[in-house]
């Protein structure tokens, strides 16, 4: 096998691997190479890269977010209930909050939803997970759901991809750890980054 073909294959693998964590400008999932996201997050646990809020864009359209709190006071809905909830209301909360950006299409989500799993029901007392979940359908949404077993942390879906633009997000899965007050402590794009977290809420 000659080089030009082992580059052309290299390049295939990347593009497979990368296309579950890029996100095209507004909020879809890439349909060509040409929209994947420079930054992508890995598709099989990789070594986690920072993520820093950044709000996607200051136009009128965007709930604002600010250094005391990141949250968007967006409308969104409970996987589970189907019921509309304004994700403002959630947070503030009166322990930590992992925020988990994830989408029913991602293999590397599905892949980490059984350690999510487990940290949220391990740590019930220390932490509270939300998952935040944008792209594809709400009935896909339900089906990762069915599909992974995740129970435990409160599983939201955004339609409208405006809480992923106003705080930022680009790649799924991504991790952000928030106080109770919705202040930033610190973000992940990649591998959950359990290790970490723990330390971070003293568990």
């Amino acid at each position: 096998m000659n080089r030009l073909r082992l580059s052309a294959l290299a390049g295939v693998a990347f593009v497979l691997l990368a296309a579950c964590g890029a996100v095209a400008s507004d909020g879809t999932a890439p349909s060509s190479a040409d929209e994947i996201s420079t930054t992508p997050a890995p598709a099989s646990p990789e070594p986690t890269t920072t993520f820093v809020p950044t709000p996607g864009s200051t136009g009128s359209d965007l709930p604002s977010i600010s250094p005391d709190s990141i949250i968007p006071a967006v409308d969104v809905v409970d996987v589970r209930t189907g019921e509309s909830v304004n994700l403002g209301s959630i947070v503030p909360s009166d322990k930590p909050v992992l925020l988990w950006a994830w989408a029913p299409h991602c293999s590397a989500c599905r892949g980490e939803a059984g350690a999510l799993e487990k940290l949220a029901a391990n740590h019930l007392d220390q932490l509270t997970v939300i998952g935040i979940g944008t792209q594809d359908d709400l009935n896909y949404a339900r089906g990762f759901l069915a599909d992974t077993g995740v129970t435990t942390p409160l599983m939201l879906w955004d339609e409208s991809f405006q809480s992923w633009r106003a705080i930022g997000i680009t790649a799924q899965p991504t991790w952000i750890l928030i106080r109770g007050d919705g202040s930033f402590i610190d973000g992940w794009i990649g591998a959950l980054p359990e290790e970490r977290i723990l330390e971070l809420i003293g568990a």
